[in-house]
């Protein structure tokens, strides 16, 4: 099995998506720290409210500026589809939970606070957590439509080489 550390880019692994955000201005205090996990659509939503502009309802995202300081049991997402790869991927964790739903391989399902490196994958033998994060996956999305617009997308960038 592959170390996370050892991981090559694109990988889903949380030495890859697990990055400081450092805000600064956006309408923020000065000062705190936020334990809050966060993800790509909170800054997206982050920038709206700084700047006042309209937020479309039902999009994702929280801004900075009203995020809670330690809520553990978000829902964080994440995706990759790079060229040269198997498939799709998609992660999404919450609390002590990682899913990294993959299209075309198999599923993967980590413990983090047992397993803060990601060596053991416990997909099949913890189906309940498995089940409730790929709930929480197709919250956000249908992997198999953002697998086959990728798909496609990649395609015409190489047809119009």
């Amino acid at each position: 099995m592959v170390h996370s550390a050892d991981a090559p880019p694109g990988r889903l692994y949380e030495n890859a998506v697990r990055v400081p955000v450092i805000a600064a201005g956006l309408g923020s205090k000065a000062g705190p720290r936020v334990a809050t996990p966060v993800d790509l659509h909170d800054v997206q939503v982050s920038l709206f409210a700084a700047t006042g502009a309209t937020w479309l309802q039902g999009r994702l995202g929280v801004p900075f500026q009203t995020i809670p300081v330690d809520e553990q049991d978000r829902v964080i997402f994440a995706e990759y589809h790079g060229h040269g790869t198997r498939g799709s991927s998609f992660m999404v964790r919450r609390g002590e939970w990682k899913l990294i739903y993959h299209v075309g391989a198999p599923q993967q399902l980590f413990h983090l606070a047992s397993d803060p490196v990601e060596l053991r994958n416990v997909y099949d033998a913890c189906p309940t957590p498995a089940a409730a994060l790929e709930a929480a996956l197709r919250e956000v999305c249908s992997p198999e439509v953002e697998h086959a617009r990728a798909e496609a997308f990649i395609e015409a960038q190489l047809a119009a080489v």
